[in-house]
């Protein structure tokens, strides 16, 4: 067994979960789990140190998340249409990171969003967007999020922005 899943069965155990030797149903605790040592055993076999671990980590959370791994040009193969709802403004989501609009009303310049540039943390440690949560951008740019400790009752959320 390696050093990664024997670290991940004690860390697994000290944050509250059954070990998977038990008669664990299946589910989320179960799933987390099994596909948490699936990943460690193969990258394990793959000879990564921790060094080397980190820096694929790194990457593979860029990615995961929906990130570019370089900064966004702002360039016209960059944008795909997307619905606007206002017959007066239309609407590009970026390509490359859907969290980035170019958003332009009728005969006006073009103005660039990031969805996700604040994000507000309850007590509880639930991500939440808002109407504050966009951020206006200039390219090129590396999507960034600034994450804002809230009390609970003072997120203004609607059904769709709960993270």
């Amino acid at each position: 067994m390696s050093k990664f899943i024997e670290h991940a069965e004690k860390e697994f155990l000290l944050a509250g979960y059954p070990p998977l030797s038990s008669e664990l149903e299946d589910g989320p605790e179960k799933w987390l789990q099994q596909d948490t040592y699936t990943l460690l055993e193969f990258l394990g076999s793959q000879g990564h140190t921790q060094a080397s671990l980190g820096l694929l980590l790194s990457v593979f959370n860029q990615l995961v998340k929906g990130l570019p791994l370089t900064p966004l040009e702002g360039v016209g193969d960059e944008w795909s249409p997307s619905e606007s709802g206002d017959p007066d403004m239309t609407v590009h989501v970026n390509n490359r990171c859907g969290r980035v609009l170019k958003l332009q009303h009728k005969d006006e310049e073009p103005e660039f969003v990031d969805l996700e540039g604040i994000l507000y943390m309850t007590p509880s440690g639930d991500l939440h967007r808002t109407q504050q949560s966009v951020v206006h951008i200039t390219f090129p740019y590396s999507p960034k999020t600034e994450i804002v400790r809230v009390p609970q009752e003072s997120v203004a959320v609607t059904e769709d922005t709960k993270e």
